[in-house]
């Protein structure tokens, strides 16, 4: 997270040997490419932006440290462009979404931070030292950090990772692009399901349904993004041969709807037994009715 770190030191008495990565998440996996990639440059910006961030915190104790608030500071930080961000930076996020009424807040603190009557003194939580000045905080808070980063240890998969050879190494990075690929593809499908499914009110979404939906889409060779058409298609093909659960009560207001149509359509007809309008009034009818007439439309609308 960029708001609310998690400090941890690594001192393993032995190191593991024969660590397997047969069984590793494809967020272990990221978290541990993450890291090897980081530039030293980038690890001293991380180390500041974490120390800052718990230096925002000891400053600012009005500031509840709920999911919300720290995914809106986080969005607010990544609109802006801001990669590594510091304690201006969570100054300015807090700031303009406190101004918008977004972030929850202890309101008898945040009323004395607002008439500068918030706290004197400044307990730092890497230093464990109490200090007077904000400023000497942020810099003594920076210091700690960058010494404790020195000192943390390679996790068992980051050290199982590295001593991959490097063809290895490659391999569980392309899987890994591919498998966060399918989880993309899987959730554009989902929503394209989603809206499909608002098009028949009469398919019934049970797990036998889907199923059989699944296995015909698979038939149909569909791969990567299933498109609303692709389901139309599926779902046609399941209707046709009789496979299908659908709802009763859609299907008999979708016959309904059908039969009131085709009375329309009847009632409609240009020279049928309902059409009352006589030779003299079509020579007199509208330019606007006849090209609704020579368009099919016959409602008058």
């Amino acid at each position: 997270m960029t708001f609310s770190p998690s400090w941890y030191i690594q001192h393993p008495d032995e190191e593991k040997t024969n660590v397997s990565l047969a069984g590793i998440s494809l967020e272990q996996f990221d978290g541990v490419v993450k890291k090897a990639t980081l530039s030293n440059q980038e690890r001293q910006a991380d180390a500041i932006r974490r120390a800052d961030s718990f230096a925002f915190q000891v400053a600012n104790p009005w500031l509840k440290l709920t999911k919300t608030n720290t995914k809106l500071i986080d969005n607010w930080l990544e609109q802006k462009g801001i990669t590594w961000p510091t304690f201006p930076d969570f100054a300015s996020a807090t700031e303009a979404l406190c101004e918008a009424g977004l972030l929850d807040v202890d309101e008898a603190s945040y009323a004395q931070h607002l008439d500068g009557n918030g706290p004197k003194t400044f307990k730092g939580p890497l230093t464990g030292r109490t200090f007077d000045s904000i400023d000497t905080m942020i810099a003594q808070e920076r210091q700690a950090a960058i010494e404790q980063q020195a000192s943390v240890q390679q996790t068992d998969l980051e050290r199982a990772f590295d001593k991959l050879p490097i063809e290895e190494q490659k391999q569980m990075l392309r899987t890994a692009l591919s498998d966060h690929q399918t989880k993309a593809d899987a959730k554009i499908s989902e929503q394209n399901a989603d809206s499909w499914i608002t098009l028949h009110p009469e398919f019934r979404d049970d797990q036998y349904n889907g199923r059989l939906l699944l296995s015909q889409l698979k038939a149909n060779g569909v791969t990567g993004v299933v498109t609303i058409e692709d389901y139309e298609i599926a779902e046609r093909q399941l209707a046709a041969s009789g496979l299908l659960r659908q709802n009763p009560a859609a299907l008999r207001k979708q016959e309904a709807a059908e039969v009131v149509a085709r009375a329309q359509r009847a009632v409609n007809e240009p020279g049928s037994i309902f059409d009352k309008t006589t030779e003299e009034e079509m020579y007199n009818l509208p330019l606007d009715e006849v090209r609704r007439r020579a368009a099919g439309n016959y409602s008058g609308r």
